[in-house]
């Protein structure tokens, strides 16, 4: 009998670049692995980290930034089932004292189809 594809979505953030100076500009990935065979509909949101700026329309997806909450939202995201869907997005690190690690916080409504069953953050440190 041939194993079941679990009934999953996974998601995972990854940072272009590790280690940062102020005003260097880093890409921001979120992926998302959808193991299940339904289809998920998501509406995702980043809050930016108080040490990133914004990169305006570096957004993929249709995204949407709001500069008073500092945070990219993306509505009706379809991720097929049995299938990766990438979004990304652009900041450029802000001045820091010393070396402190910075990063985004995401939040993921499940419209329907799959819940998260696992998040990773990327986490990225940004030296003067």
């Amino acid at each position: 009998m041939p194993s079941e594809i679990r009934n999953t979505l996974t998601v995972q953030e990854i940072a272009s670049e590790w280690v940062v100076h102020p005003g260097d500009r880093l890409t921001y990935k979120i992926w998302f692995l959808n193991a299940s065979r339904n289809e998920a509909s998501l509406r995702v949101e980043t809050q930016l980290s108080e040490l990133f700026d914004y990169v305006a329309t570096a957004a993929s997806h249709g995204a949407s930034y709001n500069t008073g909450s500092h945070t990219l939202t993306w509505d009706n995201i379809t991720v097929n089932g049995r299938s990766i869907l990438t979004l990304s997005f652009e900041v450029t690190a802000r001045p820091v004292p010393w070396p402190i690690s910075a990063s985004n916080t995401n939040a993921i409504t499940v419209v329907h189809g799959p819940t998260p069953d696992e998040y990773m953050p990327a986490i990225v440190v940004i030296r003067p």
